[in-house]
């Protein structure tokens, strides 16, 4: 079985073409567009891996970050974020497994997800 990207982006053509990308490579992907639309969706069935901007309408994508790391049924789940900010430290040290500055570099994020075990037959 395919392992779950939840793509966490606001800006929706950025979403897409990150959708379509891990599409391409094997992933299933559901999108949220707002921190609160994330939770609900985190709630319902939580997914493999997340995708998180930082710059959120509702939402501080690190505060949802520390949220999510204190939340013990969330926590283990991996989070990587991608932002155009410069915050990548700060997020690291919030537990994020990984770092990405928009436009994203896809092999390198591919090739975290398969650190992250996450790749896909």
């Amino acid at each position: 079985m395919a392992s779950a990207v939840l793509i966490v982006e606001d800006e929706q053509n950025l979403a897409s073409l990150l959708g379509d990308r891990l599409l391409d490579e094997g992933y299933q992907v559901r999108f949220a567009y707002t921190g609160a639309e994330a939770l609900k969706q985190l709630k319902e069935k939580g997914p493999d891996v997340i995708t998180l901007d930082i710059h959120l309408p509702d939402a501080n994508g690190l505060a949802l970050l520390k949220d999510l790391k204190a939340d013990p049924d969330m926590q283990k789940i991996p989070v990587i974020i991608i932002s155009s900010s410069d915050e990548g430290e700060g997020a690291k040290k919030l537990g994020a497994e990984g770092f990405f500055r928009k436009p994203v570099d896809y092999k390198k994020l591919f090739e975290m997800l398969k650190v992250l075990k996450l790749n896909n037959p």
